[in-house]
């Protein structure tokens, strides 16, 4: 499939399911209910103080400040590697998901979508745009655990619903997928193994964390009963932070096929066998 085409579909599905996150959760009974039960057992968390910490802490770093430093550093690091393509994919990403989701609350409800998601979420994105082509990959599962983090805190602060946060998510995807297709990465330089290694990079990482996660549940076996307490809330949770890596990290690989189908034009073109 054409890499623009991808990007294309990409985006339509990001944006198709935030119109059906925003009627679930908004035009059916069933969607309003689980969005309240999940936020009432989600502030729970609030009673574990290194929850409660940590939860406040990751809402803390999204703000006007952090949007500016971390949005204009990474515009900053492209223009300074030549790369003035991505450099303006990263502004259009951050500036387009943000300003519509400020545009869409003002139309509806003020809390939908979530504009702390949407900047977590675009800015994850746009550093899959400035990233090297090796690293693109980690830097999209990386963006996404961070976008993660900072949804499901505010789901635990009871700043926002879960669906609000969803949609956050899915409107920096669509953006960040239109972007893609407008503004295709054109380097040819990347070769396979650059892809290779920031998958590897990206596995190395998951393995990483699924062994702290076993670490953590034999150092304190209470958080297994606490889990079998509130397994739908878990659930829940599991699936907001799942949708935050998944629209990161496809992006990313989609932007990783891009360079590596770049490159093995470049050496078919020029007569070499490519790797």
């Amino acid at each position: 499939m054409p890499v623009r085409r991808a990007l294309a579909l990409y985006a339509g599905a990001c944006l198709t399911l935030a119109v059906a996150v925003f009627l679930f959760a908004f035009h059916t009974s069933r969607g309003s209910f689980w969005d309240l039960e999940i936020l009432q057992a989600a502030t729970a968390g609030r009673d574990i103080p290194r929850v409660q910490s940590a939860s406040e802490g990751l809402v803390e770093t999204i703000s006007i400040g952090s949007l500016v430093l971390l949005g204009g550093g990474l515009v900053v690091v492209a223009v300074l590697l030549g790369r003035t393509r991505a450099a303006l994919g990263a502004v259009l990403v951050i500036a387009g998901a943000n300003v519509t989701t400020q545009i869409l609350k003002q139309l509806g409800n003020d809390r939908f979508p979530s504009g702390h998601a949407t900047v977590a979420m675009s800015l994850a994105l746009a550093a899959v745009l400035v990233a090297p082509p090796a690293w693109k990959l980690l830097a999209g599962l990386a963006g996404g655990v961070y976008a993660a983090g900072v949804g499901v805190s505010l789901v635990i602060q009871a700043a926002h619903f879960p669906s609000d946060v969803a949609a956050g998510y899915l409107i920096a995807g669509g953006w960040a997928g239109a972007v893609g297709a407008v503004l295709p990465e054109k380097r040819g330089d990347p070769a396979a193994r650059s892809t290779r290694a920031g998958a590897i990079a990206a596995a190395v990482a998951v393995t990483g964390f699924a062994i702290a996660v076993g670490v953590a549940v034999v150092e304190h076996p209470g958080i297994v009963v606490r889990v079998e307490d509130r397994t739908k809330l878990v659930f829940a949770l599991t699936v907001l932070a799942g949708l935050a890596v998944l629209v990161a990290v496809a992006f990313a690989a989609i932007q990783a096929m891009a360079l590596r189908r770049a490159s093995t034009t470049r050496s078919w073109s020029s007569g070499s066998i490519p790797e």
